[in-house]
Formats: structure tokens, C-alpha cells, sequence
């Protein structure tokens, strides 16, 4: 007896893409080619961003003036600058930690002396004591006639900004901030802020931790 035989039926298949899905494929295309070269541009600028803020932590300190807008060429530069702490509208920034406590960063306003110019001050961190929506006890500082020192540096970014900065606490101050807007800031006080803050450093901190390498 025979055995049976088995018959296998070719199916024949043409790729044959219709035009929808041939234009997403390259619009996604395009998309991960732009991604990739954004990414490599902020790489970059960083980069040269950090090259700068090195260079200029070498140079004197300098008094802070109202032309002085230029980012860049300021970022990492000590200053020594004569105005005083706007301490009615101190404010603390939320959602901070330092070696894994939450807390609070403490934003102060500074008058330049002879100006009608501010610049945000980050005086330092203070630990969170109670609920993270309760304001913390924040230090005083000399509101009279000083002088500022500390460091130029960018104001703290973050991911998505949602809302206003400041939330429930719209009518007073101090208030408490989800996240550091300077236009926002700008806007709120109707004055003038140059586009970058000061931290302090620790010796003028007092009651308060001003470890900004840890924030890096």
C-alpha cells in the first residue's frame, strides 16, 4: 500500500503598503532622526555650558549691575553686591531633597543698590518638619543695607510646569511654590528680576543648609 501523499498549497503574498501607514513610517522616521539630534545638541550645549561656568569660577568677584542679563557669560561668577533682601516676599520652593530629606529651598528677592533691578536669591534648604503643604519656620535675614555674596547659576528647572506656581497660597506671603518661575516672579511683583538667581554660600546661611553640590 502507497503512502498518502500530502499536497502543500503556495500562498503567494505581495507586500504591498497603502499610504497611510508608508507616511507614518517616515514621519516617525524623521522624528527619531530630529530626536536624536536635539539630544546631541543639548549634549553639546551643556557641555560648553559647563566648559564656561568652570572658566568664570576662576574670575574676581564682581558687583552685579542691570546690564549685566547675559546668562552665560555670568553663570558660576562670584558676586559681592550692595542692595537689600526684599523680605516681604519671601517665598519657599517645594518638593526638595538633600541626602534624602524633604524639604523646602528659601527664595528671597534682593533689591540692587541703586537700581530698580531684583535678583531671586536661593538663601538655602530647610528641612521639612511637618506636612509638605505647611509652611516651614523660615530664618530672618538682615533686611537693611548689605552686601550679597554668593554664585550666579540657572534658576532650578522643572519637567512640566502645571498651574500656578503658587497653588492655595495665591493671596499671601510667604508663600510656598511647586516649582521657580522668574517671569512668574516678574509678573506677580510687577519689577524687574535679571534672568538667573544667587545661591548663597553656607557662611551666609545661617539656619540653613546651603551644600549646593549636592543640588547639582
Amino acid at each position: 500500500m502507497q503512502p498518502a501523499i500530502k499536497w502543500v498549497a503556495r500562498v503567494s503574498y505581495k507586500f504591498s503598503p497603502t499610504l497611510v501607514p508608508t507616511l507614518a513610517t517616515v514621519l516617525l522616521l524623521f522624528l527619531f532622526v530630529w530626536l536624536g539630534n536635539w539630544q546631541m545638541g543639548r549634549a553639546d550645549f551643556k557641555q560648553l555650558e559647563q566648559v564656561k561656568r568652570i572658566q568664570n569660577t576662576k574670575l574676581p568677584a564682581i558687583s552685579i549691575k542691570p546690564t549685566h542679563i547675559n546668562i552665560k557669560s555670568m553663570l558660576g561668577r562670584k558676586t559681592i553686591t550692595a542692595g537689600r533682601f526684599d523680605t516681604a516676599h519671601e517665598a519657599v520652593l517645594a518638593y526638595q531633597k538633600y541626602k534624602g530629606y524633604p524639604g523646602f529651598l528659601v527664595l528671597t528677592p534682593f533689591l540692587i543698590e541703586g537700581t530698580d533691578m531684583r535678583v531671586l536669591v536661593i538663601r538655602g534648604w530647610i528641612a521639612q518638619t511637618k506636612g509638605f503643604t505647611v509652611l516651614p519656620l523660615i530664618p530672618e535675614v538682615n533686611a537693611s543695607i548689605t552686601k550679597l555674596h554668593g554664585v550666579v547659576d540657572r534658576i532650578p528647572a522643572v519637567g512640566i510646569k502645571t498651574g500656578k506656581p503658587d497653588g492655595q497660597y495665591v493671596n499671601q506671603w510667604p508663600k510656598m511654590l511647586i516649582y521657580a518661575d522668574l517671569s512668574w516672579y516678574q509678573k506677580k511683583l510687577n519689577k524687574k528680576f535679571l534672568p538667573y538667581v544667587i545661591k548663597q554660600p553656607f557662611q551666609n546661611s545661617p539656619g540653613l543648609v546651603a551644600d549646593w553640590k549636592a543640588f547639582a
